[in-house]
């Protein structure tokens, strides 16, 4: 690793299923073509009372070099499945030796040298703005009203947050990052701080007119960061490149050749697997050759653990709907 790139611990938040079907072709895409990010400590973290890893997940992790854990959350947002995150990143750091933490989303694939996910003598924080999703341009912007509760809600006077332009449609909105991979120094106070804001918003009951809770993590990740005035490098869209499945969109090809990471959301999944295929075979034909060998992802959990994770499943969705009712939303 160059000398002037601080140590990094990667950090992936897994559950059975899916997620660890996902995480596994993470790891192995990382250390096939992630340079010297792919070299670099790996931690996987289970936070929740679920359905065990399967013995092939865990035999890849042990492969690779994974350190495995598996904890239980015991907060009363249990339900919500993004605020994992936060727990997670704080367990991390106890096992963690480096001078900081990538944490990235399971459905990310690495299609080349990430080096750039590495922080530098003077950086704290680095982060992409993929996409304008739940963001504001500022007033006149349907979510403006939204933010601004949020704001109020962390004691952020909104002006003074900085903007960002978008790698999708270059818009400029207010700060936010993409949640499903960034980089902080592990001495900076972020875990706990992100969490705070996490629990402060959920607590305050303000939500979004539609899509809910479901973006906590990514609203605050910035206002987080913004709160501690930690000195931040925005990677470029390449870095973490969204693809989705479901949209049926046909990416430019110079993008995908350019991309770093992929964050590939549920385009490895069987409806969506040709289509994916096909985008990648020029762009990068190695990858491409490999995940062709591989298959799309499972469409089912495997048998025995089918109900008992539907039931919990339905018990969180319950839970959900509780708290909703009893939100104010904007």
């Amino acid at each position: 690793m160059r000398n002037d790139r601080l140590s990094t611990t990667v950090v992936i938040c897994v559950e059975a299923g899916k997620l660890e079907h996902q995480a596994v072709r993470l790891v192995e895409s990382l250390r096939r073509w992630g340079g010297d990010l792919g070299k670099a400590p790996i931690v996987v973290i289970k936070p929740r009372i679920g359905p065990p890893l399967t013995g092939h997940t865990l035999r890849t992790f042990e492969r690779h070099n994974v350190q495995f854990s598996s904890r239980i959350r015991t907060d009363r947002y249990e339900w919500h499945q993004y605020l994992n995150k936060p727990h997670v990143l704080k367990w991390a750091e106890e096992l963690a030796t480096t001078d900081c933490i990538t944490l990235m989303d399971c459905d990310l694939l690495v299609t080349r040298n990430a080096d750039e996910w590495h922080l530098r003598e003077g950086e704290e924080f680095a982060a992409c703005a993929p996409d304008k999703n739940i963001g504001s341009i500022g007033p006149g912007d349907e979510t403006e009203a939204y933010w601004n509760a949020i704001a109020k809600v962390l004691d952020i006077d909104i002006e003074r947050l900085p903007w960002v332009t978008t790698g999708s449609e270059t818009l400029r909105i207010r700060l936010l990052w993409n949640s499903g991979l960034y980089t902080y120094r592990r001495c900076s106070g972020f875990s706990e701080e992100y969490m705070k804001c996490c629990r402060k918003l959920l607590d305050s009951r303000v939500v979004h007119r539609e899509a809910g809770s479901h973006y906590v993590d990514q609203v605050t990740l910035g206002l987080a960061q913004f709160r501690l005035g930690l000195k931040y490098r925005i990677l470029p869209h390449s870095y973490n490149y969204q693809m989705e499945g479901w949209s049926g969109i046909a990416y430019p090809a110079l993008a995908i050749r350019d991309a770093t990471v992929i964050h590939y959301h549920n385009a490895m999944d069987p409806g969506s697997w040709t289509a994916f295929l096909v985008q990648l075979e020029s762009a990068h034909p190695e990858v491409h050759g490999w995940l062709r060998a591989i298959g799309p992802l499972p469409a089912r959990m495997p048998l025995p653990w089918r109900l008992p994770s539907y039931s919990l499943r339905a018990l969180r969705a319950y839970r959900r709907r509780l708290y909703l009712k009893r939100c104010t939303k904007f």
